[in-house]
């Protein structure tokens, strides 16, 4: 059940059944592979027992011996490899130098041209995934995307140009030329249209998250909160959740109020107020709202209970002086009347 059909076409066969062999020497040295189809002057030149591939183009498929269920559309596609199989290659020289990677797909002139032992990676594009040797899982559709990683894995890279001379691992990079700034950076996020024109940047082995650095590539998360936003942030409302506990405790009958003259000896030493951040600890860590909303709040209660306090000393003083004064009237009366008693001879 063969069809061999060009000069030295499926030459050495022996026992293969079901092939089909069109161009000069296509599946020349083929011996017992079977379900094998080649299309094209020394399209599977070498296979020998390799099963299921069909091969399309000039040299398709040429070293292949014992891989199987590959599918190579192109001039010299798949052409180096040996035993890799389910490998599909749509485009001149697309996976050109697989020997053993199993399970790439790559549709593009030179897509994944470079690989040899990577697995399980798709490449989209004209010199997508060019250099990649052993890296594993990628995804890269866009012309040169990903175009420098070798032995990076897991990345996604969607855009021309997008992760183009990075190979670090796990990053994911979206629009044009997204990312094209890192090098070996791993876990990262880009979303944008321009290596300068990022619009959110992120740390996936973090969870965090950066918006407002056009390049960001390098970037040092401050603290451990999620968002970063440089710029500045506009909103018609914003609500921010509790973390902690409400200041309404200062009212408590029991609540410590710090004396006015520890106060002023704790901000002579400090240089702020008890329980709020000095400027060195917020310019490293920034703050939190929720947690500053409650301490201010607590500070403005303090305040009104040494508000209060010192209003009913006040007022304490007030009644003093009313009662001072009342008494000095009361006197001036009496020595008024005094005199004026002395002075009538009485």
């Amino acid at each position: 059940s063969n069809i061999a059909s060009g000069y030295q076409a499926l030459y050495s066969n022996t026992v293969g059944n079901d092939n089909i062999a069109s161009g000069y020497q296509a599946l020349y040295y083929n011996t017992t592979g079977y379900n094998n189809i080649a299309s094209g002057s020394q399209a599977l030149y070498s296979n020998t027992t390799g099963e299921g591939n069909i091969a399309s183009g000039y040299q398709a498929l040429y070293s292949n011996t014992y891989g199987n269920g590959n599918i190579a559309s192109g001039i010299s596609t798949l052409y180096s490899n040996t035993t890799g199989f389910s490998n599909i290659g749509i485009g001149a020289r697309a996976l050109y130098f697989n020997t053993k990677g199993s399970n790439n797909s790559a549709n593009g002139f030179l897509a994944l041209y470079s690989n040899t032992e990577g697995n399980d990676n798709i490449a989209s594009g004209y010199e997508a995934l060019l250099f990649n040797t052993t890296g594993s899982s990628n995804i890269a559709s866009g012309n040169s995307a990903l175009f420098s990683n070798t032995t990076g894995t897991g990345n996604i890279s969607l855009g021309s140009q997008s992760g183009y001379q990075n190979n670090g691992n796990g990053n994911i990079f979206l629009g044009y030329k997204a990312g094209y700034n890192e090098t070996a950076a791993s876990n990262k996020l880009y979303i944008g249209n321009d290596a300068a024109k990022t619009i959110l940047y992120g740390d996936m082995s973090t969870g965090q998250l950066l918006i407002g650095n056009n390049n960001p590539a390098g970037y040092v998360f401050k603290g451990n909160r999620k968002l970063n936003v440089l710029g500045g942030i506009l909103a018609d409302s914003v609500r921010v959740a509790l973390s902690g506990t409400w200041a309404d405790h200062v009212f408590a009958a029991d609540y410590p109020l710090l004396p006015l003259t520890d106060l002023t000896k704790f901000i002579a030493a400090n240089g702020h107020l008890p329980k709020v951040p000095n400027a060195a600890d917020v310019a490293v860590n920034g703050i939190n709202l929720a947690e500053m909303s409650s301490t201010l709040l607590e500070k403005t209660e303090e305040n009104t209970l040494y508000i209060l306090e010192l209003n009913k000393r006040i007022e304490e003083q007030d009644k003093k002086i009313k009662e001072q004064q009342q008494m000095i009237e009361t006197l001036q009366k009496q020595v008024e009347l005094l005199i004026k008693n002395a002075g009538s001879g009485k």
